[in-house]
């Protein structure tokens, strides 16, 4: 509202500086309105009205989180050749770091560790990465690090899982 009522002002000051024909410049008035010279005063007050917020920009209050980690390949319950497992999803994390595990259903055995990159600060975005483990049956884990000291201070943030079986 302080936007329109801002803008408004500084149209009517304008046209009223342009509306001479002598090509005499135009004076600075005492006048509250805006003109080209001298720039429109208002104070803000409280409105009804909502508010825009840019996008990706979190509002008063808002506490900032990352969007969450989807995986898009393998599926769940799927049977894939192996021993290389092509894995691809979606995923946000700060500096676009996601941590990923692969461990066994069978034994609790951590069959594979690394990250991979995908979106940052916010934004989603792809990765893939391909893994070596033997048959079996595997639940692959992909997860945004928590920021605190050493990454168990706030553990697994935006966790995705997906069970599958390598022939």
């Amino acid at each position: 509202m302080l936007l329109r009522v801002t803008t408004a002002a500084l149209a009517v000051g304008l046209l009223a500086g342009c509306a001479g024909t002598s090509g005499e410049e135009p004076t600075a008035s005492a006048s509250p309105e805006a003109s080209a010279t001298t720039p429109a005063t208002t104070t803000p007050t409280a409105s009804a009205e909502p508010t825009a917020t840019p996008s990706g920009s979190p509002s008063a209050g808002d506490v900032p989180t990352n969007g969450p980690v989807a995986i898009t390949a393998p599926t769940p319950g799927a049977t894939v050749p192996g021993p290389q497992v092509d894995v691809t999803g979606t995923g946000t994390a700060f500096e676009g770091t996601l941590l990923w595990e692969i461990v066994s259903v069978d034994t609790g055995a951590v069959g594979a560790q690394d990250f991979t990159t995908g979106g940052a600060n916010g934004e989603v975005g792809p990765f893939a990465f391909s893994a070596t483990v033997p048959a079996g049956t595997w639940t692959l884990h992909v997860w945004e690090p928590g920021m605190g000291e050493g990454d168990a201070a706030e553990g697994r943030r935006n966790e995705a899982t997906v069970t599958f079986t390598v022939s």
